[in-house]
């Protein structure tokens, strides 16, 4: 069960900002907002977990404002691959961590149409 081979890495992990896992046939994909990115990396490596990383666009949002951020990103010709919510919300608005394209590109649509990007920094507890 994915969730028992997962427990010793949540507890180690401590504040853990956000994770999203998905268990398939072979593997699992786990996405980790970590305020210490080395330490989750190392802890994945210590305990053989496979894994990638990727960076993220995280932006703050209210649950009434998706329409308008999924336009800013079509408007820029950006395709968003994944999108979650975080666990932690600042401000009574909920952070969503996105994959996109171009992050940069992402990054400035969103400015521009009002939205605020956070940084790692920004994120972290």
């Amino acid at each position: 069960m994915v969730v028992q081979r997962w427990r010793p890495v949540f507890i180690a992990l401590g504040a853990v900002v956000a994770i999203w896992v998905v268990a398939l046939t072979c593997y699992s994909i786990a996405k980790n907002s970590k305020p210490t990115a080395e330490k989750a990396r190392d802890l994945m490596m210590r305990e053989g977990f496979p894994f990638t990383e990727s960076r993220l666009v995280v932006v703050e949002a209210s649950p009434s404002d998706l329409n308008r951020l999924m336009a800013a990103l079509l408007e820029a010709e950006l395709n968003v691959n994944y999108l979650y919510p975080f666990i932690t919300q600042p401000h009574g608005k909920a952070l969503l961590g996105m994959s996109v394209e171009d992050n940069e590109m992402a990054e400035q649509s969103l400015n521009r149409h009002q939205f605020r990007t956070l940084r790692q920094g920004e994120i972290s507890r």
